[in-house]
């Protein structure tokens, strides 16, 4: 099982109680998770989830983050700065988990937040001009940084302590390129999570239908493509009688754009690339006959006439559909529907496959990194470190280790308990979902637009991009045959890409060591 931030999810949601407490008394003594459990034996702890580094005073430093500020509220990057206290429950564990650093290290936290924080800091960065500790924003954005020879190698910092469970190691392993990585989330950040993509399920549907209920058919292991396929072809109903399928009048078995057929690939345990004993990234030269046998057994779904994929959830909202895929942050948008809401991961390819798997969808992944003009600050001597990118590695560490005890169960609380409204088997969904995303090096940065192949080919009608389209039509078969087609004519433009994203990395060094005091 993968390491994740979820490992301590049950006694993260026990915790709820207690930091209500904390908060309304002012102490802003962190809480420990394992406080909640009996106590453990020297075997039973994992190194890997202990802080074992000296409390260091950080000379009053101001660390300043610059934040991608998005409109959407499922998108929102809210995890960095908290004014005040508000009764919210992300805003009040930020402010809380600030207020702790802020006493234990003496230090400070501030944040500038702007919809492109790309273009607005770029050309300072690249002038040398010393203005942010730490950006937060999405992982194209801070790749276009990392080749610019802006960012830090994370993987170089022995203060970040990048081998604890509090760093998405997963992640850490397909980012990392060439030896070097520059971009880091886990417990420090939400929206990793909020970017996975997960299927809503009107409950209520299936069992007017009488269909199973689909989580126990996830609980023992049987929830796969035939399964989700045969219910959802149960639930159709045709509102008119008229014999035509016509997307917002009928019931349709299943909302999902085509961006999302790749999902379902890598719900199936499929991969576009690998990476070799010696960290090479291999794109291959054919598709593999597996991952062409997995595209073959999702045709009846991803192509079923009753599928539609031109809407973004306002007619699942509406009761039209069964099953809706879409990402998990959304779910903050659908905590007044009228039917029993429920969340599930993508099914299995079979029930033969030992676990479910979760995509992550990058282009709305935020991620931290450090700028290499970290190292002109003033107080990193005086306050016990070799350069100023150690000791911003080292708040960065601390941030996120302090996240894990207070922000990441604040998330849990306000995504499950709030807007999943209650039951503990829809946390078990939660938990089940997140607890092993699937990453992929090609397709998780799409070189070459690789990954669009699964929507091309799925989505015969053109229809089916991000968001869906107005009148878009329903699924169709015309061109789901030629994916290996589509894989042979992108295959050249993404493997230079590939190859250039490479070079570019590899060359990151000569000057971030330069700049170093």
């Amino acid at each position: 099982m993968k390491t994740t931030k979820l490992l301590s999810l049950l006694l993260a949601l026990l915790m709820v109680c207690s930091l209500v407490l904390v908060a309304c008394s002012g102490d802003e003594k962190k809480t420990n998770t394992q406080d909640l459990s009996s106590e453990p034996t020297e075997e039973q702890i994992d190194p890997n989830d202990v802080w074992d580094l000296e409390t260091h005073n950080l000379q009053g430093h101001e660390f300043y983050f610059m934040v991608l500020d998005v409109a959407a509220k499922h998108l929102t990057t809210n995890e960095v700065y908290a004014e005040a206290l508000t009764n919210d429950t992300i805003n009040d564990a930020v402010y809380r988990r600030n207020a702790l650093l802020e006493q234990k290290y003496n230090c400070t936290i501030k944040e500038d937040r702007s919809s492109k924080p790309y273009d607005l800091i770029r050309e300072p960065l690249l002038a040398g001009e010393y203005s942010y500790d730490v950006i937060y924003m999405r992982v194209s954005n801070t790749n276009n940084f990392a080749t610019s020879q802006i960012l830090v190698d994370l993987n170089s910092l022995e203060n970040l302590q990048y081998d604890k469970n509090w760093w998405d190691q997963e992640l850490r392993s397909i980012l990392t390129v060439s030896g070097k990585n520059f971009m880091a989330t886990g417990d420090a950040g939400t929206a990793d999570d909020r970017a996975c993509a997960v299927t809503f399920v009107n409950r209520d549907m299936l069992e007017q239908n009488h269909q199973e209920d689909v989580y126990e058919l996830v609980k023992s292991g049987n929830w796969t493509i035939d399964k989700m396929y045969e219910i959802s072809e149960a639930c159709i109903k045709d509102e008119n009688g008229d014999g035509v399928w016509t997307v917002g009048d009928d019931v349709f078995a299943y909302i999902s754009v085509g961006t999302y057929n790749w999902a379902h690939m890598a719900a199936c345990g499929v991969k576009l690339s690998s990476i070799s004993p010696t960290g090479e990234i291999i794109l291959p030269g054919t598709l593999s006959q597996d991952l062409l046998d997995v595209w073959a057994e999702l045709k009846p779904l991803l192509t079923s006439p009753h599928r539609d994929i031109s809407d973004s959830g306002v007619r699942f909202k509406a009761g039209k559909a069964p099953f809706f895929s879409v990402l998990l942050g959304s779910i903050t948008n659908y905590g007044d529907v009228s039917f029993n809401l429920g969340v599930v991961p993508f099914p299995k390819r079979n029930a033969e496959q030992a676990e479910y798997y979760t995509y992550q969808e990058a282009s709305n992944t935020s991620v931290y990194s450090i700028p290499v003009t970290v190292d002109q600050i003033p107080e990193y001597e005086a306050a016990g470190f070799e350069s100023g990118r150690e000791m911003v590695g080292y708040f960065l560490n601390a941030f996120a280790y302090e996240s894990r005890n207070v922000l990441t169960p604040a998330f849990y609380d306000q995504v499950i308990m709030l807007q999943m409204v209650s039951d503990q088997d829809t946390a078990d969904m939660l938990e089940l979902a997140l607890s092993n995303k699937i990453y992929d090096t090609a397709a998780y940065f799409n070189f070459g637009s690789i990954r669009f192949i699964f929507r091309d080919a799925g989505c015969g009608d053109g229809y089916g991009g991000t968001g869906g389209t107005k009148n878009g039509a329903v699924g169709s078969d015309a061109k789901y045959d030629t994916l290996t087609s589509l894989y042979e004519e992108k295959l050249s433009s993404a493997r230079t890409a590939l190859n250039n994203y490479i070079k570019a990395i590899e060359a990151v060094g000569t000057e971030n060591a330069d700049s170093q005091s």
